[in-house]
């Protein structure tokens, strides 16, 4: 692989037939967002935060990214002064992000950063900002800015006050990992393997409404969630290789002769015996006997983390993994619709590199998503001189289609 004048190498190649995004950072992507903005240029925006300490903000020429890669350029780099961890379109040419030095800034993207401005800080919380999400008022208007932190808080925030006092603040539990926000509803998930899933759309006339708190059959930590595209539920995966797909109806939740009942499915796993020819980067973080040789001892699968879960605006969804697997699911079908494995591979088509953050485009054209160490195994298998790479793919109708 090429190596640049700083001395790391290249990211690793993305999909077979996908578009790499230019100019990546040099650390891992801490989050990656389309963004529905409208530019000068007039083309959608790809947003990506990174361990590097910097965002980015990648243009997209929409319906013509298939013609050239050319047509996906960087536009903006923003260096500020922490790790970025979450990001949020905060209406037309702005972006919300969040950093592990506590704080959410807002970032006019149209306005000059040569002078290292990183925007005003619009949220604070006692540790680091995992999560931002924007809620909009209902004549389309921006709103609010909401945030999740490690400190066990999520805060809402009047972006037209200082951030000195949120509006509302509730307690999640010891620690929100992670979240996901689709118009005014809200999934978190915190160490004890919970989730809780708020309504925000009556936050002007007091706190959240907290629709339903509860475990799930997943017996290992939580790594990743997203809110359904109806917003009635949402799916959260698992460091075993495991997916929970979750309705909130109660009706729903345990009748299997609904298409919408809730369910649990494994993902991320592979055999032995085909890991020979297709090898990850990294080991996986459990290996064990799945079924086959048990009396051996001798493990017949290997498991990966699911690091990213995505909806698209027809419904079905995607699963990504530590793996470099990425997966799209029908969850009325209870089916997949197309596995692509190998992401990341070298030339030989042997190592594979983890899918650490994906997301469908608003209009559901594109998919785009983030591939490097995701750090699941500290920092002993970590590759500091590889940048990660950013690929986009361009969905075709016949991997999205429901009925197969």
């Amino acid at each position: 692989q090429p190596v640049g004048a700083l001395g790391i190498r290249a990211g690793p190649p993305v999909f077979a037939g996908d578009f790499t995004a230019p100019s990546g950072p040099a650390e891992s992507i801490g989050c990656l967002r389309f963004m529905p903005l409208t530019f000068s240029t007039g083309n959608l925006a790809l947003v990506g935060g990174s361990w590097d300490s910097t965002i980015r903000l990648w243009n997209m020429r929409m319906g013509e990214l298939a013609f050239g890669e050319s047509r996906l350029n960087l536009h903006k780099v923003l260096k500020v002064d922490a790790p970025v961890l979450s990001c949020a379109s905060a209406g037309e040419g702005k972006v919300a992000y969040g950093m592990l030095n506590h704080v959410a800034r807002l970032w006019d993207v149209e306005k000059s950063v040569e002078d290292g401005h990183a925007g005003p800080i619009v949220a604070r919380h006692d540790q680091a900002v995992i999560f931002c999400g924007s809620l909009y008022h209902p004549d389309g208007s921006l709103d609010k800015l909401v945030t999740a932190s490690w400190d066990g808080k999520m805060k809402i925030w009047d972006l037209r006050q200082a951030p000195t006092t949120p509006i509302s603040t509730t307690e999640v539990g010891r620690k929100v990992l992670g979240a996901d926000m689709r118009r005014s509803f809200l999934a978190a998930y915190t160490p004890e393997t919970l989730v809780s899933f708020y309504d925000l759309s009556d936050i002007r006339s007091g706190s959240p409404y907290m629709v339903d708190r509860s475990a799930t059959n997943l017996e290992h930590q939580f790594t990743s969630i997203a809110v359904f595209t109806e917003c009635d539920g949402y799916a959260v995966g698992s460091l075993e290789g495991r997916c929970m797909v979750q309705y909130i109806k109660p009706e729903y939740r345990n009748n299997q002769n609904n298409n919408k009942s809730s369910f649990a499915f494994k993902c991320h796993r592979h055999s032995v015996d085909k890991m020979q020819s297709w090898t990850p980067a990294n080991p996986p973080v459990k290996t064990q006997s799945l079924d086959g040789d048990l009396g051996s001892g001798r493990p017949t699968h290997l498991t990966f983390p699911i690091t990213s879960i995505s909806f698209h605006p027809t419904g079905i969804f995607s699963t990504a993994g530590s793996d470099g697997v990425f997966n799209f699911w029908n969850k009325e079908k209870k089916s997949r619709l197309k596995e692509f494995v190998g992401i990341g591979t070298s030339t030989n088509h042997t190592v594979s590199e983890p899918v650490s953050h994906t997301d469908f485009s608003e209009d559901g054209a594109y998919f785009a998503y983030a591939v490097g160490y995701d750090w699941h195994q500290g920092s002993n298998t970590s590759k500091q001189d590889q940048q990660p790479s950013v690929g986009v793919h361009c969905i075709q109708e016949s991997e999205i289609q429901k009925q197969r």
